[in-house]
């Protein structure tokens, strides 16, 4: 039988330690509710370069005008709950209570993070992921309105580039990423990205919940 692509291990938790252990490693967890933990790394990998973020016409458009706020980590417990029961997603969630529980851990412990749009004072759209160093792993995003999660990428990218952090681990390339701009990559090669990524010490207040306020 051939196994799925990527899928390494079986079990386990999803405790802080361990997530952390995986995230450096360029494993992370993925399963729907009543299976087990499955811990996932496939060939080839979906990641954005950070210089080479694709942004088309409208979507620059959108950005000029400016009719949104972007914050960082100012709502992080929101935008997971959102990428969890995102509307226009057809599949069962894989963000099941426990994994909601263990990146809330994780965010308490200045792992994970949250970007969030903003639009009319509601939230839009945004994402999440995991940031181990320079090391910045994609989980989820979800909009709300036209755009939110493209701006929340869009943010995500030129935080990450002005540190000179060279990708964001995308995980798997689907039509939205790809129509941004990730490619994909083989695993070896990923992981020659992500060790130098991981290289990158970041300024203590980096994460510090702020208002975005640098033009991408």
């Amino acid at each position: 039988m051939i196994e799925p692509n990527g899928l390494l291990a079986f079990g386990g938790d999803l405790s802080v330690a361990r997530l952390k252990s995986a995230y450096r490693s360029g494993v992370f967890p993925w399963y729907s509710a009543g299976e087990a933990i499955m811990w996932w790394s496939p060939d080839p990998r979906g990641i954005i370069l950070t210089d080479q973020l694709r942004i088309n016409r409208t979507l620059r458009k959108v950005l000029k005008q400016q009719n949104f706020t972007v914050t960082l980590n100012q709502a992080f417990d929101r935008v997971i709950h959102y990428c969890a029961d995102a509307p226009f997603r057809k599949e069962d969630t894989w963000i099941v209570d426990d994994m909601l529980a263990a990146y809330q851990q994780m965010h308490d412990n200045g792992v994970a993070h949250s970007i969030e749009v903003w639009m009319d004072g509601e939230l839009a759209g945004g994402l999440y992921g995991v940031a181990i160093n320079g090391s910045f792993s994609g989980e989820s995003m979800f909009y709300r309105k036209s755009n939110g999660s493209k701006i929340a990428l869009v943010y995500l990218n030129a935080l990450l580039k002005g540190q000179n952090i060279p990708l964001i681990d995308c995980q798997m390339l689907n039509p939205f990423l790809e129509d941004m701009g990730c490619i994909e990559v083989s695993r070896s090669q990923f992981m020659t990205l992500k060790a130098k990524a991981l290289t990158v010490s970041l300024p203590p207040d980096f994460w510090l919940p702020r208002q975005l306020t640098e033009e991408p």
